[in-house]
């Protein structure tokens, strides 16, 4: 009978100490290349990997990608053809008014305990149509889904200007066809008399008046003739003010409209850059002078509804992030999560290795093929939208000359790239951009290989046979790429300096620190030669890459490279932004791709997995648009 009491007083304890062990919060400490430097999805550095993986956590979208759960390789995955509401709770479209009419969730709470409703939406809108930040994300995104005077021609103009101002960019360069120019952006800050003597005016005399120059000069002035007839007796009136283009219906819908139909509304929705504020969180730090609390969200944090709480965040060292116990889907299986700084690929392996961290990523693929088989660790690779590729600046000698550009194209060792960067984790790409999205067109006919002999002749009919004349540019031949990447740019980008030497470039190789490299990239464009292997478009679909990446500037605000084709722009503008036929419009991206392959626009090389390094006892990790991680969507075993 002694023997049974203790045998049952051992179970009771045993029980008791496992149930204490569940009650215990999980914890989880992630080793990055680096912590958010803002969290301001309109501020410096918006595109960095590192800012948008802070965003993700603490933000919440009103809708996203249909999610389908944790497969049998242990990576969550998600349809993106298909969407699922989160603080929408449903939606519906009017074609005739191209309208959206969404039914917003009710008891949906932030980390500071305010409650969600229709306020909240409008001040996300607004604050995008500000344009007020330091880089116009938001303002770009609505513009891409054709929402109502969300235009790059009208409030989002003042800020694109004043960027090309302090950068110097000749003004022709921002003359795009079919978009207002932001002299017409300026008439409707004008007072009436201004507008009706413009009214009357002869193309001539503004060309004269305004200096215009370059070749769409006369069509510029006469877009503001008529702009100024149409406008000439409205009052004056801010274009950076939401209108009733995004309205509130009552606390729980709203109302959102197009200028013509096009399909990308609610895939922009699900984009770090339009996720949604908390209103009353954000105001509270707002100042006379920073009225869209640019300054906080840039140094101290976000207000919004996501599943994680900023708990702790020192920049250039760690972020501390702690589960929203009111979350709305429920709150995360995993209570804190830590974030550590750790540029180096081997350390971050290290720390992994001796279970002191449950998840890293952007290793190198031999660093990640290095951990298939330790034990306790697994590695996850799953298919993504990222791409490595050579980016040339248009703007500068010699890479104007596109037989120069061909000549890199013909030089770059594919396949010794596939081999001994990527580890048979990549594939050459022959596109323009990823191959999943809508309207991918995969180009078959006079695809780019390497070739030293064709890359010789082309130099040759450029002007350079081997390379003679080159060196009179040598700002142009130092290939750029950021330093905290150097783990597996540097080896990439030795490659290929060795094969461009080997048939007449005279390249140097130019590491910089990743916040200049991506301020000259993002804000400047004034790179001139550069490789990228995280290059990536965050709108899943072919028509949101060709405006983001190729369309002509400032339209395209992330052409690095200042690509600039009239015919791209035309085509973009009158046979896909707003085709409701999809094989019309698929048809014009096809169109699009090969004139941008056959440019050169930019020398693509590789379509690349994505890949986690994890703690066996985490499931979870996956493809998002941004490559951030989320979170919310792991599981941890104890």
């Amino acid at each position: 009978m002694q023997k049974l009491l203790i045998g049952a007083a051992a179970a009771t304890l045993a029980i008791g100490l496992g149930q204490a062990a569940m009650a215990q919060p999980k914890a989880m400490v992630a080793v990055f290349e680096d912590v958010s430097p803002v969290l301001n999805y309109d501020g410096p550095n918006s595109s960095s990997p590192a800012t948008q993986m802070g965003i993700v956590q603490l933000m919440e979208p009103l809708v996203y990608y249909k999610d389908l759960g944790i497969q049998a390789n242990g990576a969550r995955t998600y349809d993106f053809n298909n969407f699922d509401g989160r603080l929408a709770e449903s939606w519906t479209y009017d074609a005739a008014t191209t309208t959206w009419t969404f039914k917003l969730r009710r008891n949906v709470k932030g980390c500071g305990g305010t409650t969600f409703n229709a306020d909240d939406v409008i001040y996300s809108m607004a604050r995008a149509k500000s344009s007020s930040g330091a880089t116009a994300v938001a303002t770009f995104l609505a513009n891409v889904a054709s929402i109502q005077d969300f235009r790059l021609g009208l409030g989002g103009w003042d800020a694109a200007f004043r960027s090309f101002q302090r950068n110097n960019v000749p003004q022709d360069l921002i003359q795009v066809p079919g978009v207002t120019p932001p002299q017409v952006a300026r008439l409707y800050g004008q007072d009436i008399k201004t507008r009706q003597a413009l009214a009357t005016a002869t193309a001539d005399k503004v060309i004269s008046a305004l200096n215009l120059t370059g070749p769409t000069a006369n069509e510029t002035a006469q877009k503001m003739i008529d702009a100024a007839k149409t406008t000439q007796n409205e009052p004056k009136r801010n274009l950076s003010a939401l209108g009733d283009e995004v309205k509130k219906i009552d606390d729980y819908t709203v109302q959102i409209k197009q200028d013509a139909p096009n399909r990308l509304l609610l895939p922009v929705f699900t984009i770090f850059a339009l996720l949604i504020f908390d209103k009353e969180g954000m105001e509270k730090n707002a100042t006379a002078d920073d009225p869209w609390s640019h300054t906080y969200a840039n140094n101290v944090g976000v207000a919004s509804f996501g599943p994680y709480c900023l708990e702790r965040w020192e920049k250039d060292k760690q972020m501390i992030f702690t589960a929203n116990p009111d979350y709305y889907r429920g709150k995360a299986d995993i209570d804190r999560v830590v974030v550590q700084k750790q540029p180096q690929g081997a350390q971050r392996m290290a720390v992994l290795r001796a279970g002191q961290a449950q998840l890293t990523e952007a290793l190198t693929p031999k660093e990640f093929d290095s951990l298939q088989n330790v034990r306790g660790l697994k590695v996850t690779s799953v298919d993504a939208n990222a791409s490595s590729a050579l980016w040339m600046n248009w703007s500068v000698k010699p890479w104007d000359n596109v037989d120069v550009r061909k000549a890199v194209a013909y030089a770059i060792p594919y396949d010794q790239v596939l081999k001994d960067v990527y580890f048979g984790k990549a594939k050459k790409h022959n596109g323009m951009f990823t191959s999943f999205f809508p309207g991918y067109h995969e180009i078959k006919e006079g695809v780019y290989t390497y070739d030293p002999a064709k890359a010789k002749e082309h130099l040759a009919k450029a002007g350079y046979p081997g390379g003679r004349g080159l060196e009179q540019f040598p700002v142009a031949f130092q290939l750029s790429y950021p330093v905290e990447r150097e783990n597996i740019l540097l080896p990439y980008a030795t490659i290929l300096k060795t094969a461009l030497e080997d048939v007449g470039f005279p390249i140097k190789l130019n590491p910089m620190p990743m916040a200049q490299f991506t301020d000259r990239e993002i804000t400047k464009k004034d790179l001139e030669f550069f490789l990228l292997d995280f290059s990536k478009s965050i709108g899943l679909d072919g028509g949101y890459a060709v405006q983001l990446l190729y369309h002509s500037l400032p339209a395209g605000i992330s052409n690095y490279t200042r690509y600039n084709n009239p015919e791209v722009d035309q085509i973009y503008r009158t046979r896909v932004k707003n085709e409701v036929d999809e094989a019309k419009r698929n048809a014009g991206l096809a169109d699009i791709q090969k004139i941008l392959y056959r440019d050169v626009a930019i020398a693509p090389i590789t379509e690349t997995n994505l890949q986690f390094a994890h703690s066996d006892k985490l499931t979870g990790v996956g493809f998002h648009a941004e490559q951030a991680v989320r979170f919310y969507d792991m599981r941890l075993a104890r």
